[in-house]
């Protein structure tokens, strides 16, 4: 499962001139939160979703599980679980807020249950 996820997760950091491997993958992510965390991003929620998955795969659950309800937390602070409807955004951003939200939504979900917290 590992595998996957660097191989999903390097296409995105690829464009960003990193390559991932094992070992820097956590740092990486990380780093994206600490460098500018002043206020709140859509890049943190996708952070905090890499980062769950990331331990997910590592059988590390219970972090996986915080970590992903942190996820929940700020992308509820920036509103994805609202309609962008009357948002003026493009329809890809509004698309993308669309899917970050559920994707976010539904490894809290899958999370809880494997934690039993549901």
């Amino acid at each position: 499962m590992k595998g996957v996820f660097l191989a999903q997760a390097n296409p995105f950091f690829a464009a960003r001139g990193c390559h991932l491997t094992d070992s820097s993958l956590p740092y990486r992510a990380m780093m994206l939160y600490i460098i500018d965390h002043t206020y709140t991003q859509f890049a943190h929620v996708q952070c905090f979703a890499l980062l769950s998955v990331f331990l997910a795969s590592l059988n590390r659950l219970p972090q996986a599980w915080l970590l992903v309800g942190q996820a929940v937390r700020t992308a509820q602070d920036l509103g994805l679980h609202r309609s962008p409807k009357l948002l003026k955004l493009s329809q890809v951003d509004k698309e993308t807020r669309r899917k970050v939200w559920w994707c976010v939504y539904g490894l809290d979900r899958c999370l809880a249950v494997r934690e039993s917290q549901i």
